[in-house]
Formats: structure tokens, sequence, C-alpha cells
């Protein structure tokens, strides 16, 4: 790097944090406003100007560097690979250790209560708050962590403003007697020392009360961070709890924790009484306006384009919300390339961008807060008492003020009047708020038992703690039960085949009446075993379980009985019926679920993803589409052929020793499929392809054809035969059929489309 561009970085990382440099300069000029207000009295003009060319100075300096990295950020691409592997880097995660999701499942193991009214006084009132509380602590257990850590902090200095205001309140009510009272008395001298102080104590109360609302706004954003990643690990790990609860194995329910938003409240309440005007005369009428025009002003100065911000932070949910929904509708092929990481990395990036977001809105909401609090509670307040001061002190009323100042006793009842009149009503609003803290109160509830709900569920997931059913009476005694809280089989790993051995297909129970029959029986028992390089074709009915084999030679059944063997994850790869498209550049949908970062630490090159699209016959997508860092909503631009192809392309990619194919290539031509396979073939991939097309049995050297439990008992379910010589005879019939079948089709409907067609010409003529 050279010195140039050291000193630019360094100019950049001195211009950064501005509110840090304005809250420093807020405190000294309070610092200076209480030990030297004779600066405002025209006293040490010298130092004053000093320190408005300092502020001058550092805005200009500001400024520039904000044009800098304007015109740095208009010279960046969008997209590039080393910004995505920055990105990346960014967004890694350490996922959250095991002892703690260990330490926290006792307490997640009742199940949630749903928030009812109850009556007031009653046992189940009772027994009600104390559900809430026992899952309030669960659920803050994990929304502060740590009490010595960032959370415990951010609620201590929370504490520490909130107490400081309240000291600053009796403060302000004090001097707000005392200015009465001077004003009562006439005493000139001593109510412009009162309106000094008043502006005084006005900086800190501002910066206090606009550090509450930002605190209580980092305090809302850190409890959902925490709630958010905590979720996402339990979600998104590899045990594919998405997928178990996609399939109705847990409810699905909004991870947006009660703490997502804070609450906000803003207002300004102006009174104008028609006898208003004749009580502060011409000048003071004149005054009053000129003071809104002014306040109106300064606020629209101040005011930073919230309804952009608003809208960016909308569309940054919505992507998120998305990014979720995506999940769960995608979940079997999710589960299917083992992509949980992957999807937890892509979900942490868009709720990272929207953190970041969320701290802009937070930081200019902080100055704006300042700003408003200053011009509406303390100008406001101070513009009134110098307008009610004019006719006082300067006009008729002054000589009878004067003399009111002989008698002690009424200013002194005036000031304890004003001062006991302001915390009276500042105690009245603090009920009405206490009071209305009740709805919250039951919002929190509610959303307490959701969030609760959830974290529940997934802890049952996550250990395979499902609740005990009892076999019902009614089941004849040779008919299995099959329930989730009751699997027995065995998963072992295995390097060189794929085998099951009495293993049983049957559809997991996912509600309360399957959990009472037990799951749907497909397959008795299954016994099948397939080496390397035994290329299986799976054939049989709509609806007989042949992508259930899959799923549970794929993990995502449970193994009920008997023992499946199968490789590591990294050594098998499944491609599901329906193709998957991540979010990403075309290059993440061809290395899917690696990242580019991955992908680059392996020494994986773009030529080598070329000659894998020219495989698949892809090789025109990236000139076609911009390259491989294009971004697009890929779902909508690829045709179906190509969804195929590219996801067929991402088995190239991985390299894996088996390869499960369930029907992924019946929207490929016959000749491009044919390439594809022996492609896989000549790679050393062992193929079981699950697919009704005949014309696909000669890259095959075995036929499993499965028939279901509606056999009879004395027939078997399934039948296995050699295709080692491939049997050019069948697929000629095959394929004999397939014609007169499309033939037969052709000559039953074109008698109804000649017909439509003669009434779509007439109603084009005009004739019915």
């Amino acid at each position: 790097m050279t010195a140039a561009a050291a000193a630019r970085r360094k100019g950049t990382s001195a211009a950064v944090n501005p509110s840090r440099v304005r809250s420093s300069a807020i405190i000294i000029l309070a610092t200076l406003i209480v030990l030297r207000p004779g600066l405002l009295l025209g006293e040490g003009k010298d130092a004053w100007h000093k320190a408005l060319a300092h502020v001058a100075q550092w805005r200009r300096e500001r400024e520039e560097s904000a044009k800098e990295r304007r015109k740095r950020d208009r010279m960046t691409p969008l997209s590039t690979p080393m910004l995505e592997k920055k990105l990346t880097d960014l967004v890694r995660i350490t996922p959250i250790p095991q002892e703690v999701y260990s330490s926290h499942r006792e307490h997640f193991s009742k199940p949630a209560t749903p928030a009812a009214p109850v009556i007031k006084g009653s046992p189940r009132k009772r027994s009600a708050n104390k559900d809430f509380l026992r899952q309030l602590r669960a659920v803050l257990r994990i929304a502060i962590p740590h009490w010595a850590g960032k959370e415990g902090f951010l609620l201590a200095l929370h504490t520490f403003f909130l107490v400081f205001r309240t000291i600053l309140s009796v403060a302000v009510a004090k001097l707000d007697g005392r200015i009465v009272r001077d004003l009562v008395s006439g005493n000139g001298k001593g109510f412009i020392k009162g309106l000094v102080w008043w502006f005084a104590l006005s900086v800190p109360s501002t910066y206090t009360n606009a550090m509450i609302r930002f605190l209580q706004s980092k305090l809302s954003l850190a409890f959902r961070s925490n709630l958010t990643r905590y979720v996402h690990d339990l979600y998104l790990n590899d045990r594919r709890n998405y997928y178990k609860l996609s399939i109705g194995l847990g409810a699905m329910v909004d991870t947006t924790p009660p703490v997502s938003k804070a609450g906000e409240q803003a207002g300004a309440d102006g009174v104008v009484k028609k006898g208003l005007a004749q009580s502060l005369g011409a000048w003071g009428t004149i005054g009053l306006f000129a003071n809104y025009g002014f306040t109106v002003w300064v606020l629209k100065k101040a005011t930073p384009a919230f309804g952009k911000l608003k809208t960016i932070e909308a569309s940054m949910e919505g992507e998120y919300r998305s990014a979720l929904g995506r999940i769960g509708r995608e979940a079997e092929e999710v589960a299917f390339y083992n992509g949980g990481s992957r999807e937890r990395q892509l979900l942490w990036e868009t709720y990272s961008r929207i953190v970041a977001h969320v701290n802009t809105i937070f930081k200019a909401r902080l100055a704006y807060s300042m700003t408003e609090d200053f011009v509406i509670k303390y100008f406001w307040s101070a513009a009134g008492y110098g307008l009610m001061s004019i006719p006082l002190l300067f006009g008729k009323k002054a000589e009878t003020t004067r003399g009111i100042n002989s008698t002690p006793d009424v200013a002194s009842r005036t000031e304890n009047y004003v001062s006991n009149r302001r915390l009276l009503l500042s105690l009245a609003d603090a009920g009405g708020r206490l009071m209305y803290s009740g709805k919250e109160i039951s919002e929190l509830v509610g959303y307490t038992s959701r969030v609760y709900g959830l974290l529940s569920a997934l802890h049952m997931l996550d250990t395979d703690n499902y609740p005990a059913v009892e076999r019902p009476t009614h089941l004849p005694e040779d008919q299995p039960f099959y329930v989730m809280s009751n699997v027995n089989g065995k998963t072992l790993y295995s390097d060189d085949r794929v085998a099951l051995r009495d293993v049983p297909i049957v559809v997991p129970p996912t509600d309360t009446i399957s959990q009472l029959q037990g799951g749907d029986v497909l397959v008795r028992s299954f016994t099948f075993s397939t080496a390397k390089l035994e290329h299986t074709l799976i054939s049989g009915g709509n609806g007989i379980g042949k992508t259930s084999l899959a799923r549970v030679i794929a993990g995502l059944w449970p193994v009920w009985e008997g023992q499946l063997e199968v490789p590591e994850p990294s050594d098998i790869f499944y491609l599901s019926q329906r193709p998957y498209l991540p979010i990403g550049s075309l290059r993440d949908q061809v290395i899917y679920p690696h990242s580019y970062a991955q992908m680059k630490a392996e020494g994986r090159t773009e030529s080598e993803l070329m000659s894998i699209l020219d495989k698949v016959h892809l090789a025109y997508l990236p000139g076609r589409e911009g390259g491989f860092d294009t971004r697009k909503e890929w779902k909508d631009v690829l045709s179906g052929g190509e969804k195929q192809r590219i996801c067929f392309a991402r088995m190239f990619y991985h390299k894996p020793q088996f390869a499960v194919l369930d029907d992924c290539t019946n929207a490929v031509s016959s000749d491009v499929e044919d390439r594809m396979y022996e492609a896989a073939k000549q790679a050393g991939i062992t193929l079981l392809t699950i697919t009704h097309r005949p014309s696909l049995l000669r890259h095959h050297v075995r036929q499993l054809i499965i028939t279901g439990k509606e056999t009879e008992a004395s027939q078997p379910e399934y039948s296995l035969r050699s295709l080692s010589r491939p049997s050019s005879d069948d697929e000629t019939q095959s394929l004999d059929a397939e014609i007169e079948r499309i033939r037969r089709t052709i000559e039953a409907e074109v008698p109804e489309w000649e017909k439509r067609l003669k009434e779509v010409k007439a109603d084009l003529s005009g004739r019915i």
C-alpha cells in the first residue's frame, strides 16, 4: 500500500464516528456554558469565535471526506469476486457451542402455554403468571447471554440515564420556579441568569432524553440479534431441523422476537388561546409566530430522510423474510444438498445488512431527537418566558410588577407553586404511562409465548425428543406402529456402498391424527445394496416410494428399523426433482452449497467451472448472462432444462462417489441427457437414478422395480434385475409404446382442437 493510500485510509478512518465527535463537542460546550455563562452575554468573544472556527473546519473536513468516499463508491463495481469474498469473510459465523444449547435445553422442556384472558385472582391467572415468568426468564437467557457483556453494559447505561433524567427533572422544576419567582418579582438580572442556567441544563437534558431512546433501540437490536442468531443456529444446523419443521414435525412461527422493534413516542403539544394575544401584546404575538416559523425551519433542516431510510429498511426486511421463506419452500432440496450451513450464512448476510442500516437510522434519529427535544421543550419554554416578560418588564405592567417585589412571600409562593406544578405534571405523565403499559405487557405475554414455543420446538427437534404416543388398542397385532418417539434403526457410514437391510419405507406422521394411526407404510421391508460403479435405475408407479427411498438414504426420513449404510456426506450427492437455485451470482449456482471463499480455498478456478458447464452444454451461459459475477433471479431467467443442467453441473463440481438422481433431467432433451450421463460415468460417479424414462436404461447395469405395499403379502414389494447387457429390444418396445400413446392422444384431442379453432375464428370475425 502506498503512503498516499495509507494517508487516505487514515484520513477516512479519522472522519468516521461523527456522532462521537458531536457528543464530545456538546459536552465541552455545555461545560463552557456552565462555567463561563459570560460567553452568551458577550464576554470571551475571541474564545467563542475560535470555537466556531474549529467547528467550521471540522465540518469542511467531514464534507471533503464524504465526497471522497462517495467518489470511491461510484468507482467500485456493485459485485466483484473480491468484494464478495470480503463480505463472506465479514459474516463468517462461529456456531454457538453445543454446551450452551445443552445448558438451555432444560429451560425449554415444557411446552408453551397460549396467552389467554384469565379471571383476576383465580388459580389459573397465578399459573399463567408463573408460566409467563418462566418463559420470559428462558428467553432472556438467550437475549442476555452474559450480564458482564455488551447487553448488560447497555442495560446498565440505560438505567443510569433514566436515574440521571429523574435528577435533571427535579433540577429543571426548581429552576422553573426560580425563573417565575424572578419574573413575578421583577428581578431582571435574576431572570436573565435563570435563562442562562435553563439553557445550560437543556444541553445534558436533551442529550439524556435522546440517549435513552437511542439505548432503548440499541438494546432492542441487540436482543433481536441474539435471538435471531440462536434460532438460525438451531434451525439451520446439520440436524436439518428446517426440513423437519417444513414437513410438519413442529410449528413454524415468525422468528422476529418481541423486542424486534422498539416503541417510539414523539409529539408536540401547542395550545393557543384566544386571550393570549391580549396578554402578550403586539410584539409578543409577532414573536410567537416568529418562534413557530423558526421552529419549522430548524426541524426541517435537521430532519433526515426518514421516509427513504424506512423504505430501504422495509425492502431489506422483505429480502430477509423472502430468504427465510425460500428455505421453508425449498427445504427438501436444501436438505438433499446438506446446505444448511450455507443457507445460514446467506441469512446472516441479509440480516447483517439490516443491522447496519438500522444502526444508521438510530444515529440519524439520535441527532434529530436531540434537536427536536431542545427546540420543542426548552427553546419553546424559554421563548414563552421571554414573551411573557415583555409586558411585565418593558410594558405598562412593569411598575406594578416592581411593586410586588416588596412582598417576598408572594414570590416565594409563586416559586413553590411552579416547581410543584411541574413535578406533579411529570408524576401524572408517569402514572398515565404506567397505566397504558398494561396493554404492552399483555402483548409481551403473547410474543413471549410464541418465541418460547418456537425455541422449545427447535430444541425438541434437535434432540429427537418427541412426545411418546401409546399404541392404539384397535390396531391389529401384526400391523406395525411407527411414531417419531420410537425409532430403532441404525445408520452407519461406509466407504464403498449404499445398503439397506430390512428397512421399512414409512411416511413420518406429522399431525395429531397420523400420530394416533402411525406413519403410512410404503414398503414393509426393504433390503438393497449397490457398490461402486453399480449404476442402478429405480422405477415404479407414482406414489409407490421411489423418492421416499431417496429421502431415507439422505437421512431426511428416519430409519425406523433395520440398518442403513451410506457414504460420508461429502461422498454422496442428491439431485431432487425440483431444481433449487439459491440467491447469488451465476458462480454460486454451480458451486452451491459452497461459498466463493470455500471455492478459492480449495484452489478451484473459473476455467474449471467453464469445463463443467461444457459437460452439461451450458458453456454459453456466462457469455449470455454477463459472466460468473452476474446476480439475477435465476429461477425466472433460466429455462426448465437450463435449471436442471445447472443442478447437474453441481454434481460434477463436488465430485461425489455416489449420486442419487431423482428424475432430475425430465426437462432435458434426450441427446444432451445421454451425454451428461456418460460424462458422469466417466467421472467415476456411481448413479442411483429414479426415473420413468426407459431411454436411461442403457446407462445403468441394474434396474430396481418397486411395486410397494399394495402387492400381496406372498409377492415381493420390489425386484432387482441385471442390465449388464443393455436390452435394446426392451428399449425399442418401450419407445414404440410411447409413440403409440402419443398417437392415440393426438387422435383423441385433435377434433377438440379443431372445434375450438373454428370458435376462435368465428369470434375474431364478429360472428357467434
